[in-house]
């Protein structure tokens, strides 16, 4: 297996659509490379405070295991048998949400999680991580395995300006700015702020613009 491609999808700020973004480019990426060969993307939600994954509504997929279903059996778990965890998605992606954990169910701790990670990469030829949009150990971890993060934002000055913030905030952990590519979502066009002044704004200019009509 070629060397894993790992990109992480996160957002300065609630409401900009990165669940729905990841889960849209996950399958997009399926449906471009099955041309060439079978599909082997696994799709991680990382939202520890909701109990339903949007991510599996969104794929249509049944209540599965959830990533603090593994922390008692981490020990165990290798690149070999760690894909039975997941959901299969018949778009040949593999399918795993953090979730919140149950009433007295072991924490996945943040070690756990970097081990999680490094099995993924064996077993994978691209892993897509949804990071949310908050800062903890585990997407720190996430951010570290990255090789490019796709950071989305809405074209208003509030969240530019948040945006600016969350570039900053990720290359004091010593992520290279030059990985994160910036894509504009929900834009109308009549309200919106234009790209030159989002890069204004962020320093960064933005890879992609797309239309709220999509969404």
């Amino acid at each position: 297996m070629s060397e894993c491609k790992v990109i992480a999808v996160t957002a300065a700020t609630g409401g900009t659509g990165v669940t729905l973004f990841a889960v849209t480019f996950a399958r997009a990426l399926a449906e471009e490379i099955k041309t060439i060969s079978r599909p082997e993307i696994a799709l991680l939600t990382l939202n520890p405070y909701i109990t339903n994954p949007t991510g599996r509504y969104l794929l249509s997929l049944p209540a599965g295991k959830t990533v603090p279903d593994l922390a008692p059996l981490m020990e165990y778990i290798n690149s070999q048998t760690v894909r039975g965890f997941f959901s299969a998605h018949p778009a040949g992606i593999d399918y795993l949400a953090f979730g919140q954990p149950q009433p007295g169910q072991q924490i996945f701790t943040p070690e756990q999680f970097t081990k999680l990670l490094g099995l993924l990469t064996q077993t994978y030829s691209y892993l897509i991580i949804d990071t949310g949009s908050w800062f903890d150990k585990y997407n720190t971890a996430a951010w570290d395995y990255a090789n490019l993060v796709l950071l989305l934002t809405r074209p208003e000055v509030v969240a530019s300006n948040q945006t600016r913030d969350w570039i900053k905030q990720l290359t004091e952990l010593k992520f290279r700015p030059q990985l994160v590519k910036l894509i504009v979502n929900f834009v109308t066009g009549k309200d919106s702020l234009d790209a030159k002044k989002i890069a204004q704004v962020t320093a960064q200019h933005p890879f992609s613009l797309l239309p709220a009509d999509l969404q």
